[in-house]
């Protein structure tokens, strides 16, 4: 261990001597002839107690001989580093901005301090020898790591390298997060007039909503170098013959662009004739001719997106279709392949529906015919695309790109690894803007298949993270840069483009834990608790009380019934407005049509099977008010809104999935869990419980929901329900592609648990990457069944089997089987006509 000598000399360092015979004397004499000597003894002493005092002054010794500015520099390299580990592969949060450039400079300051008494003890003459007369020594490889595991400068590096490569890895880390915090605004992905898809959203078994986004389908000027980019004009006409065109003047040209489509024939099936989804025989006329679709808006007020719905559709047949210029009728560029998408099969059609079906040989066979237009498939492949009674889909939640952040997507030499072919693949470690999530799950359901495995996917909320790591404010191009940066990535393009992916935002699509109202104020006024109305409310202020507030003020001294209440002026939140029209270009408009006018909520149908997907954030109150009638998740209209479908379906679907893009349950909590009780259903109890009291006496109800960054299967009832099982399930599962925390949040302890009106099946907290797969399975009506098959990172976690009720006796008729009742009701018995 090195120690100082009192000389402030190293051990080794031996002082020449210099007039012994002074310096031995103990009451040595000044004369003239020892002057100079004496002069230069004491600016040689007076200089080692300055580098004494200095490096006492700057750290004194422990008794370990590390200094105490060692064992600092030691503390904030530790932080710095573990704050940069959690960002890039725990918690993205916007917090770690301040903390990790502070911890940053810090270590900085402490590693200059530690340069600067290095060099003040090491300095070096020219000749190559220290001033103490030590010489420079090599060091070994152990040596090496020290600075790089300990993060602390080496007091004998007298030539500064080891001190500069803890420097330099700490700088490097410092990098890594600049970034991972400032991504996707680094790359080009958020730019204007960079993105262009074409993605197929809502289908039903008659029509399909297109969603496209072409930016300056004419040109633009790129803001990057000015130069004026344009299209190449020469494509093929609509008819199959080929011309030169010239640029036309886009002035006031708001409909630039035509959708055309047809049904998709394949080469290898092009024969004269072929079967119809009836069953009934029909001429082919080789390949079939595009039909003119509707016109798309596009314009920097959409920001070049739009959407177009094809309609009178047949049910389970694939079409195909592009994009021409609507000035010329020629194909435009993109897409420069067509895309196809297959139509839902027809519920109420008796050659497709298998549950009408079951024993009569005859729909049976039609319906084999049906499914051999499309391809061959094989029990336990999939679920068939043309039956309505058996079908796949998936849910999840929350996702962001580049996590977690991986050191091969570092922008200095990423595109050095791509070059090499290095983590290029689809997918690729090296690739910037991926999205683990949908790579895994595009590797399991949709690569090398002609069929996805799944119908559509359902998408609830966090699509985007507007505030992680850090908002952009209530800006309109801060949402569109971010949905613009996810739409282009290699990862979510293997998934819509083969496949619907539907949804509903939830709070980081506009910032945390977002609600439409905020609470501005609360103030106490005096209340008749008879009449309901607020005394000498002579101010009409927006307020949330148990009854209207509204009412028009009455005298005080008309009443007795006088109490205190507190009023809770609430407004709209600013930010929704711009986070609502972005979503709506990228997301909403491509949704099944909405419940209500201008409204996000929605319902559709698959066969028998219904679902109706809630919005709870626009309506919500604020959490911090207290739980009465009056506060509220979905809001008044969507709730009766929400009611009158349940009564709809009640009788008239197997199965009936309500969306929600928060928990329902009310399990997530627990002290360290800082909103998982103020964010979800949990603290919206009153309406919660009104909900289910009606849900729990409707059969076969699954919620799905999203949103805690883990996975959860839960029965729900209310304590008023008379019987021991749990008539509603949940299925809570994300984050598609996010964090997750060791910390456990979940528990039969919290929430209702302890009343037993809740029941935990099971609980997935760990992975980056999950989603939920239901394969619902009506064919047989007595014993419906949902299959649902949880993924984490890519493998089946659990899968447990939902056994639902016989809610539809016979909810399609075969041909036979009408003819049957018909001749039955003449009081004819035929045994073997339709057998």
């Amino acid at each position: 261990m090195v120690r100082r000598s009192d000389s402030g000399l190293m051990p080794d360092a031996k002082p020449k001597p210099r007039h012994s015979k002074s310096s031995s004397s103990s009451s040595p004499s000044i004369s003239p002839s020892t002057s100079l000597s004496l002069s230069n003894s004491l600016s040689h002493t007076a200089s080692s107690l300055a580098t004494l005092a200095s490096s006492t002054v700057t750290a004194e010794a422990t008794p370990h001989g590390r200094t105490r500015l060692s064992t600092l520099q030691l503390s904030v390299s530790v932080l710095f580093r573990l704050a940069v580990f959690i960002f890039l592969r725990w918690i993205p949060t916007g917090m770690a901005s301040p903390a990790v450039s502070i911890l940053y400079g810090a270590y900085v300051l402490l590693w200059l301090l530690q340069a600067w008494r290095s060099w003040s003890r090491y300095s070096t003459s020219p000749n190559g020898r220290s001033m103490n007369g030590v010489k420079h020594t090599s060091f070994s490889a152990r040596q090496l790591w020290r600075p790089l595991v300990l993060g602390i400068s080496s007091p004998r590096d007298e030539q500064g390298a080891r001190s500069a490569l803890a420097l330099g890895a700490h700088t490097l880390l410092f990098l890594f997060f600049v970034d991972a915090f400032y991504s996707p605004y680094l790359f080009p992905s958020h730019l204007e007039h960079h993105l262009h898809f074409a993605r197929t959203g809502a289908i039903d078994s008659t029509s399909a909503t297109l969603h496209f986004r072409y930016p300056f389908p004419f040109g633009h000027e790129d803001p990057l170098s000015g130069i004026k980019t344009t299209l190449d004009d020469t494509v093929p006409w609509l008819g199959g013959t080929q011309g030169d065109h010239q640029p036309v003047d886009t002035l006031g040209l708001t409909t630039p662009l035509r959708v055309v489509y047809r049904e998709s024939v394949s080469l290898p099936s092009l024969v004269e004739y072929s079967k119809d989804y009836t069953g009934a025989m029909r001429r082919n006329a080789g390949i079939k001719a595009w039909q003119r679709g509707p016109l798309l808006s596009i314009s920097p007020k959409t920001d070049w997106v739009d959407t177009a719905m094809l309609s009178s559709l047949l049910p389970s047949t694939r079409y195909e279709y592009r994009l021409i210029w609507a000035h010329n009728n020629s194909f435009a560029p993109f897409p420069e392949m067509s895309r196809s998408f297959i139509t839902w099969p027809n519920g109420n059609d008796p050659f497709l529906s298998s549950a009408a079906s079951k024993g009569v040989p005859v729909s049976k066979r039609a319906r084999e015919e049906a499914r051999s237009m499309l391809a061959p498939w094989r029990e336990g492949d999939a679920a068939p695309w043309d039956d309505p009674e058996h079908f796949s889909f998936a849910s999840s939640s929350c996702v962001k790109p580049d996590f977690p952040w991986v050191p091969t997507q570092f922008w200095a030499w990423s595109w050095a690894l791509r070059i090499i072919g290095i983590g290029s693949e689809q997918g690729g470690f090296a690739l910037r803007n991926r999205i683990p999530g949908f790579d895994l799950f595009a590797k399991t359901n949709i690569d090398g298949l002609d069929r996805p495995r799944v119908r559509f996917m359902l998408q609830l909320g966090d699509l985007i993270y507007a505030d992680v790591p850090r908002w952009g404010g209530p800006v309109l191009d801060a949402y569109r840069k971010l949905y613009r940066n996810l739409y282009d990535s290699e990862s979510f393009r293997r998934v819509y483009e083969r496949i619907p992916v539907i949804g509903i935002y939830d709070d980081h699509e506009v910032k945390n834990n977002w609600s439409g109202l905020q609470l501005l104020k609360t103030f106490s006024k005096r209340y008749d608790t008879e009449r309901a109305e607020i005394v000498q409310d002579h101010v009409q202020i927006p307020s949330v009380v148990g009854h209207d507030a509204g009412d028009e003020a009455m005298p005080a001294q008309s009443t007795n019934n006088i109490e205190e209440v507190d009023v809770h002026v609430l407004a709209e939140a600013p930010a929704f407005e711009p986070a609502k029209k972005a979503w709506r270009e990228y997301v909403g408009g491509a949704n099944p049509k909405a419940a209500a006018e201008e409204e996000n909520y929605y319902e559709f149908r698959y066969g028998s099977t219904a679902f109706f997907v809630w919005d709870t954030r626009k309506f919500r109150t604020p959490h911090e008010l207290p739980d009465d009638a009056s506060k509220t998740m979905l809001g008044s209209k969507q709730k009766q809104v929400f009611l009158d479908w349940i009564k709809s379906v009640n009788a008239t679907s197997s199965f009936k999935f309500v969306i929600s893009s928060v928990p329902f349950n009310t399990l997530w909590g627990g002290a360290l869990d800082w909103d998982g009780k103020e964010d979800s259903w949990n603290a919206y109890r009153t309406e919660r419980e009104e909900l289910l009291e009606v849900l729990q006496y409707v059969p076969n109800v699954i919620v799905i929901s999203g949103d805690r960054h883990e996975f959860a299967s839960v029965g729900l009832k209310t304590a008023t329900y008379p019987k021991d099982d749990y008539p509603v399930t949940e299925f809570s599962t994300s984050p598609l592609s996010m964090f997750y925390l060791p910390v456990r949040t979940f528990s039969q302890d919290h929430g209702l648990g302890p009343t037993g009106v809740e029941k935990v099946y099971k609980y997935l907290p760990d992975g980056n990457v999950k989603w939920t797969e239901f394969e619902v399975d009506t064919r047989d009506p007595a014993a419906p069944k949902v299959i649902a098959t949880v993924k984490i990172d890519g493998k089946e976690a659990w899968r447990v089997v939902v056994v639902g009720k016989g809610v539809l006796t016979r909810p399609t008729y075969a041909i036979g089987d009408i003819a049957k009742s018909f001749l039955e009701l003449l009081n004819f018995r035929p045994r073997r006509w339709f057998t």
